[in-house]
């Protein structure tokens, strides 16, 4: 009964090898039986399947080929007719150890690992680079000398014209910087035609002729009334009050030998002007007065107060 029933498998798979084995074929063939160490050698690699039955191919692991080394696998090129289509691969090895080898079989299987095809395996051998032992040993040859291309030069010559603008940029940047710091300090240091306090009165004269805050000119009237106190600290104690905050005039000032009475009056007049221009406060007539005076009588007092800088 064992015998019968191991007699039935058996047939089994032959009849089932010789239905769908005429229908799958894989042949594989090798340009070359004998190459040198190192040259490449083509395996061709072609399948033939029924349309639309899959199947699964074999594959050549590094490791199982050694020392044969893959080189390149090709994707496949599919032709296809009525009935069937055909595959083709080029497989490229290599090999840098001399000997006789054998280019694996490959196989094809059904999706449930049931062999369909197989190649044969391919021989062939490597052979050393052949040496003329007669021959005698020659120098070293020198480096081969090639001319340098413009493409190769051309990312040298690019960083050289970006350093030298970088360089030209800092050079005229410095210059700027030199040549305005020079005319900030002759500006500086040049002192008014007229005493400061004589020109900073003459232009409070000139603000109250024009009525801004009587026109409703209010923010306009106490931008004129600090640009003529700053431009007054600026003269008399080289005090730079057009680029500086009101706080920053108060610490300014402190350096002054200035008593509470007249930093009372500077600090109003400031504090005044920045709530109108910054918080839209609405003042009084008379506080508008009131700051008109206290700027001039700040002016009229401070003429006579010297520093130890002063000259």
């Amino acid at each position: 009964m064992k015998f019968k029933t191991t007699f039935v498998t058996f047939v089994s798979l032959i009849l089932f090898n010789t239905l769908f084995g005429q229908d799958y074929q894989i042949k594989v063939s090798i340009d070359s039986t004998q190459i040198l160490i190192g040259d490449y050698l083509r395996a061709e690699v072609n399948i033939t399947a029924p349309k639309q039955s899959p199947f699964l191919l074999s594959k050549l692991l590094p490791e199982e080929i050694a020392p044969i080394e893959i080189i390149n696998i090709s994707k496949f090129d599919t032709l296809v007719s009525e009935n069937q289509y055909s595959l083709h691969q080029t497989i490229t090895v290599t090999c840098f150890d001399s000997g006789s080898y054998y280019f694996p079989s490959l196989s094809i299987f059904t999706l449930d690992s049931i062999l369909l095809a197989q190649s044969d395996s391919l021989y062939f051998s490597v052979s050393p680079v052949p040496v003329d032992t007669t021959a005698a040993i020659k120098d070293i040859k020198l480096p081969v000398k090639v001319r340098i291309t413009f493409k190769e030069l051309l990312p040298y010559i690019l960083i050289a014209v970006g350093c030298v603008i970088i360089i030209l940029l800092a050079i005229w940047l410095i210059l700027k910087y030199a040549k305005k710091k020079v005319k900030v300090e002759l500006k500086v240091r040049v002192k008014p035609k007229e005493p400061a306090h004589i020109i900073a009165l003459r232009n409070l004269d000139a603000l109250r002729h024009k009525k801004l805050w009587q026109a409703g000119l209010v923010k306009e009237y106490y931008s004129e009334l600090t640009d003529i106190i700053r431009i007054y600290l600026k003269d008399r104690w080289d005090i730079d009050a057009m680029e500086m905050t009101s706080n920053e005039i108060f610490e300014a000032v402190r350096q002054v030998k200035l008593d509470s009475e007249q930093e009372n009056q500077l600090s109003f007049i400031l504090t005044t002007a920045d709530l109108v221009k910054f918080a839209k406060s609405k003042p009084l007539p008379d506080d508008h007065d009131k700051c008109f005076n206290e700027t001039k009588s700040f002016i009229e007092k401070t003429a006579t107060v010297t520093t130890n800088s002063s000259n």
